[in-house]
């Protein structure tokens, strides 16, 4: 191991299972005062904390916790107890011990510790006032027990959740006992959603009503929250209209009651709720418009959809306005936005037609209201002015652990260091929502803008807060609007280049109105580079002095400019670089200028523009080498030693420097570039010796448990240094101490959780598995798949199902006797944790071209459930190469397994799943060769079967498929 381990618990885990203690239970006293140290002093001890997670896996332990959750008042005189201790609330204590409950519901759970925490989060939801934070996490303890082993495992054991949660407590009168079934419900829908399935309709349609009919305004409000909820989840699942998952069906069958809720909510007016359900109403009515079909298909009068789709409208007017609270305002211009945004993506058709409509009808009264929201408040004016020196680093975004499947929300710490608001600003959702309503209808809305633009600049405005808006709101329609403002681009050219001047800030030029003039110059000049030479030379002339001004504001403006600018130009003229290539020598100095200058974002920007510019200048890219191999070698002190400070000393005041990372990603590609020499070899193998061992720091500070970037940008530096290190000197460090690299990367992907991490530590090995084969795993390929299976806890990742199953292949193929037995147990494993909702098409093709081979490989080491489970699966699947091979192995294993008696009945409900397969492939399956006919020699092999052959039978029948798809199944496969 790279890091200090801590001692061993005194509690073990053998077999899977929580098992008993090797010690005497830990007494209540001792846990309470491991409590106190972990936060309810306020202490956060990352000691006390460590010990709680290595007790997690104690049955007795967690049994104990469970007693303290259920104790309404102190469990033991408290005067046994440290000051500290007792000198604190038993609610606080008793709230920190749910906490931990709620992370101690982990797979392998002993039946015991289960029931436990069942009753104590029962007698919670039962229990009258407790604090929410209690709730909170009795519900989310409900929800991973249910996860974990199903809905049915509570009647199973005695109790009817459904009938508790939706017929007892939901409707009681008792407010307090109502409050917590929709915690509850909720937690139900964000945690086990694939536990609960199509019940999601009518949780939805129950908490609807709760949020219409209830008398008592605070649980109206909290199931609205619920709903918003809901559907916020339901946007984050990945949407295949062909195919829906259970859970997918039942959000849209539900969501016509949801709308009937935001519909009621809002028709009582903009200040009945409070400001923050008022928000959450209309978030609720964003995130509908993708359900408008599931809406206007209710069983209900076409009046009754006019009056949801007039409220909608009418209160999203009402919400822009300038008397509104500005953080209800944002709410309502993101209604806005995604209305017209909406209609533009449908191309007009359906619902959202009409809602646009009527939302129109306002629309000069809209561009109105977006203009007062876009005007620069003095909160933000001050902010901006606060964080423009360079003194002030910009804040450092963590990469936070990604959480396990069944892990909550609520789980996280509440530490952010992105130093962003919680909520997006009202100006940036006006600027979002001016621009789709330009897009809608560009004539109205620019004729409307451009009266504004006149009223300021021929007025002789001296307010540079309206000018700075008229800019803003020019730069902002010119996407949707463009046909009508290019005819004032000669005039307006020169009038925004007066705005920004020198780039020197002044009291005739603002950093505000420097900087959105070069945000809307970048915006016009992407129409100059194609149009009118002479006006983007202007603009490009304008924005390069900016890179070197002493706002860090107007710096960053300059340097997106050209970002904005190369983009545009590499993609119409990728070899020569069109109009920026004039300015290349220039950009060069700047560069040169600036980096030494320049950090976090600036920085980062400056090293992409320097990234896109390097295949323009050719052989010339060797002189940036120096300049940012010796910044490089300036910055990574400085990231050591925040490092150290941040993760090993717990200072949260101290921001990590990450710039020399950024700065790595620069000299790995200008190593790519150019050719590959003795030279460049020895400086790429020096940089990848140093990231190695960046990584081997992190993990003795144990970073991981904090921020994952001190793994991520490493892995991706060395990644692209891999190519310009020749084989010699690479197999060389491969084998140094003893295969330390692959050592490392396997370290780093079983235990640093973040999908991304483990996906760069996987191609890492993938490309050394490729240039040096099976020398680079002396010890077989066993822990390679012992780590990637490991995997499928984690939360979903389309990217890391890819990433691993490219590397199996590798593996498969480099060492195929070797990896038979790992490689099988990886693909079952893979077969039966994959979620339909959760891949997209790309991993799903990659999925089943890794499983497939395998099943074809060794068909007798995979299970019969296993076939069907990637049957299942592979429905979603496009019709390709991939897919047939895949379905070549799902017939390999169910042949192999055909005339076992023992697996019949497995068997047949593999055969469904298979049917179903094959109808996924319509008629396409003639395309692929000899597919027709192995399906083909398989049903006839089936037919030989009795059994099998009934189920046969009645899978294809017209009890289960249309008279369709019977004839194509006999004409095709002759059945």
């Amino acid at each position: 191991s790279f890091c200090t381990l801590l001692p061993p618990p005194p509690f073990e885990r053998r077999g899977g299972r929580i098992r008993g203690p090797s010690e005497p239970n830990m007494a209540e006293q001792q846990i309470i005062e491991l409590l106190v140290s972990n936060g309810v002093g306020g202490q956060n001890s990352k000691a006390a904390l460590q010990q709680l997670n290595s007790l997690k896996q104690d049955g007795q332990f967690v049994a104990t916790v469970c007693g303290l959750v259920k104790a309404t008042a102190w469990p033991v005189d408290p005067s046994g107890l440290s000051p500290q201790a007792a000198q604190c609330d038993w609610a606080l204590i008793r709230d920190v011990a749910a906490w931990l409950l709620k992370t101690c519901i982990l797979p392998g759970m002993a039946f015991d510790a289960m029931a436990a925490a069942a009753d104590a989060s029962l007698s919670v939801l039962r229990e009258s006032g407790v604090t929410r934070r209690l709730v909170s996490a009795a519900a989310v303890v409900i929800a991973r027990l249910t996860d974990l082993n199903g809905v049915d495992w509570w009647a199973a054991n005695g109790l009817d959740l459904s009938n508790l949660l939706l017929s007892e407590m939901l409707p009681s009168p008792d407010v307090e006992r109502a409050t917590s079934a929709l915690r509850c419900l909720q937690y139900l829908v964000e945690d086990a959603a694939n536990s609960i399935g199509s019940s999601i309709a009518v949780i939805v349609e129950r908490v609807a009503d709760t949020a219409q009919n209830r008398d008592d305004a605070r649980l109206r409000s909290m199931a609205i929250g619920v709903l918003a909820s809901m559907y916020e989840f339901g946007a984050e699942l990945d949407w295949k209209v062909e195919n829906l998952s259970d859970v997918q069906q039942a959000l849209c069958n539900g969501a016509g009651y949801a709308a009937l809720a935001a519909a009621s909510g809002l028709s009582a007016g903009i200040g009945t709720y409070d400001e923050d359900t008022t928000c959450k109403l209309f978030r609720l009515v964003e995130l509908l418009l993708d359900y408008l079909a599931n809406i206007a298909g209710l069983p209900i009068s076409g009046d009754a959809i006019d009056h949801i789709f007039g409220t909608w409208a009418s209160a999203a007017v009402a919400g822009v306005a300038p008397s509104i609270p500005a953080e209800v305002a944002s709410f309502a211009c993101g209604v806005v936005g995604s209305i017209f945004t909406n209609f533009d993506t449908s191309g007009g058709v359906g619902p959202i037609e009409q809602l646009a409509s009527m939302l129109s009808q306002s629309m000069e009264s809209l561009v109105d209201s977006m203009l007062h929201n876009i005007l620069m408040k003095p909160e933000e004016e001050e902010d901006m002015m606060a964080n423009d020196g360079y003194d002030v680093r910009d804040p450092h975004k963590r990469r936070k652990p990604v959480k396990r499947r069944g892990a909550s929300k609520d789980d996280d710490d509440g530490q952010d260091d992105s130093g962003e608001s919680a909520e997006a600003s009202l100006r940036n959702y006006a600027c979002i929502a001016i621009e789709a309503m330009s897009v809608y209808d560009p004539e109205r809305v620019a004729n409307r803008v451009i009266n504004a633009v006149k009223n300021v600049f021929c007025g002789n405005e001296n307010d540079w807060h309206r000018i700075e808006c008229a800019i803003c709101a020019l730069g902002s329609i010119y996407n949707g609007a463009q046909q009508q403002l290019n005819q004032y681009l000669p005039n307006l050219v020169p009038l925004v280049g007066q705005a920004v001047g020198s780039g020197e800030p002044s009291p005739q030029h603002h950093i505000a109105t420097i900087s959105i003039s070069l945000w809307a110059l970048s915006k016009f000049s992407e129409w100059a580079m194609m149009h009118d030479v002479a006006t983007y030379n202007a603009i490009a002339q304008c924005a390069m002095p900016c890179l070197t001004s002493s706002s860090k504001r107007v710096q960053f403006a300059a340097i997106t400019f050209f970002r904005n600018t190369l983009t545009v130009c590499l993609a119409v003229d990728p070899q020569r670089g069109g109009p920026i290539a004039a300015f290349l020598p220039e950009l060069v100095g700047k560069i040169n200028i600036c980096l030494p200058v320049y950090h976090t974002r600036n920085l980062k920007l400056l090293c992409t523009v320097t990234k896109f510019i390097i295949p323009l200048m050719g052989a010339q890219a060797s002189s940036l080498i120096d300049l940012f191999s010796n910044q490089l070698n300036a910055r990574l002190p400085r990231t050591q030693e925040t490092m150290t400070q941040r993760y090993q000393h717990d200072d949260v005041r101290v921001q990590p420097d990450f710039d020399a990372f950024e700065i790595g990603r620069v000299t790995a590609n200008i190593y790519a570039a150019l050719d590959l020499t003795p030279e460049i070899a020895q400086r790429a193998s020096s940089e990848l010796t140093t990231f190695i061992e960046v990584i081997k720091f992190a993990l003795q500070c144990e970073a991981q448990n904090d921020d994952t970037t001190p793994f991520f940008a490493p892995l991706e530096n060395m990644a692209l240094l891999l190519p310009s290190v020749d084989d010699q000197t690479l197999g060389g460090l491969v084998q140094q101490n003893g295969n330390e690299l692959v050592r490392l990367m396997l370290h780093v992907a079983g235990n640093v959780e973040d999908p991304d991490v483990k996906s760069a530590a996987c191609n890492l090995l993938y490309e050394l598995l490729t240039r040096f084969g099976p020398n680079v795993l002396p010890n077989g390929p066993d822990e390679v798949v012992a780590v990637i299976a490991t995997f499928g806890t984690v939360a979903d990742s389309c990217s890391l199902v890819a990433d691993s199953a490219l590397l199996l292949l590798k593996l498969f193929e480099v060492m195929p006797p070797a990896a038979t037995d790992a490689a099988q147990r990886f693909a079952t494993v893979l077969a039966q944790q994959v979620r339909g909702d959760a891949l997209d098409n790309d991993a799903m093709s990659l999925l089943a071209q890794c499983v497939g081979a395998m099943m074809q490989a060794i068909p007798q080491r995979f299970s019969v459930r296993a076939a069907g489970e990637t049957a299942m699966a592979l429905r979603r699947c496009e019709n390709d190469q991939y897919k047939s091979d895949a379905t070549f192995g799902v017939i390999a294993v169910l042949s192999a397994h055909a005339m076992d008696p023992s697996a019949a009945s497995a068997l047949s409900e593999a055969l469904v799943s298979f049917v179903r397969l094959v109808l996924s492939w319509q008629r396409d399956a003639s395309g692929f060769e000899g597919l027709v006919q192995g399906i083909g020699d398989f049903f006839a092999h089936v037919k030989q079967h009795p059994q099998l052959s009934q189920t046969l039978q009645g899978a294809v029948s017209e009890r289960y498929l249309p008279t369709a798809a019977i004839q194509m199944m006999r004409s095709t496969y002759g059945l």
